[in-house]
C-alpha cells in the first residue's frame, strides 16, 4: 500500500532538488541574492531523501526490531538492482563523456583507478547520493544491530553517546 504522505515528501523533496541544481544556472549570473537564498531554502531536500530512503527500509524489514537475521545476500542483490546498477551506469557514462571530452590523461582506465572512482563516487559529482546510499545499504546490518542496542538501553543516553561519537568524528574528518 502506498503511503501518499511520504509519496508528497518526494515529490516536495524532488523541487528541492530542481532547486539546487538549477539556481545557480538561472540566478547567480542576475541576482545572487535571491540565489543565495535558494541554495539555502533548497539543501533540505537530501537529507530529506535519506530519512525517506531510511523510513521506507524500515518499514518493509519486517525483522528489524526482533532478532530474526537479516538475508544479507538478498538485500544486498535487491538494492544492488534497484540502486547499484543505476550508479554503475551513469557513473561509466560520465567516465565516457569526460574521456571524450577533456584532454588525454584527465581519466584513466586502469582497473584500480575506475574501482576508486566508482567507490568514492567521484564519476561526477552529483551522483555522490547513490554512492553514499550504496554506502548505507551495505553497512545496513551493522545499523540494523544499533537501533536494536539503542531500544534496548535508555533511548536519550544513547542518543547522546551517537551525538558524541558524530561530533568526534566529524572533528577527526576534518582535522586529520
Amino acid at each position: 500500500m502506498r503511503n501518499t504522505i511520504i509519496d508528497n515528501l518526494r515529490g516536495i523533496c524532488m523541487l528541492g532538488v530542481i532547486g539546487i541544481h538549477i539556481g545557480s544556472l538561472a540566478l547567480a549570473p542576475n541576482n545572487f541574492t535571491l540565489y543565495l537564498l535558494l541554495e539555502i531554502l533548497s539543501r533540505y531536500s537530501v537529507p530529506s531523501f535519506f530519512f525517506i530512503s531510511g523510513y521506507g527500509l524500515a518499514c518493509t524489514d519486517k525483522g528489524l526490531l526482533s532478532d530474526s537475521r537479516l538475508n544479507y545476500i538478498d538485500f544486498m542483490k535487491k538494492r544492488l538492482r534497484g540502486a547499484g546498477l543505476p550508479y554503475l551506469s551513469w557513473s561509466l557514462f560520465y567516465m565516457l563523456y569526460f574521456w571524450l571530452i577533456l584532454p588525454p590523461g584527465f581519466v584513466s582506465w586502469n582497473p584500480l583507478h575506475v574501482a576508486y572512482v566508482l567507490f568514492f563516487g567521484l564519476g561526477c559529482y552529483h551522483l555522490y547520493f547513490m554512492v553514499i546510499l550504496l554506502w548505507f545499504y551495505a553497512s545496513y546490518p551493522l545499523w540494523r544491530r544499533l537501533l536494536r542496542i539503542i531500544i534496548h538501553q535508555s533511548i536519550p543516553f544513547m542518543l547522546v553517546l551517537l551525538f558524541i561519537f558524530q561530533l568526534a568524528f566529524n572533528w577527526w574528518t576534518t582535522h586529520p
